[in-house]
């Protein structure tokens, strides 16, 4: 069950990152990508503290 929830979670964020992309310009790639990476710091952070118990 936890396993599937951080699947859903690293879905969502993707099709989220991919939805993000496709609608804005080639302009503001350095905001998605800055957004992106705030957004993976807590989930690497989880996978981390769960890896290491």
């Amino acid at each position: 069950s936890n396993m599937h929830y951080r699947l859903y979670f690293l879905f969502g964020s993707i099709y989220f990152i991919s939805a993000a992309l496709s609608s804005a310009p080639s302009s503001s790639t350095f905001s998605i990508y800055y957004w992106t990476v705030l957004a993976l710091i807590p989930f690497l952070k989880l996978t981390n503290r769960r890896c290491t118990r």
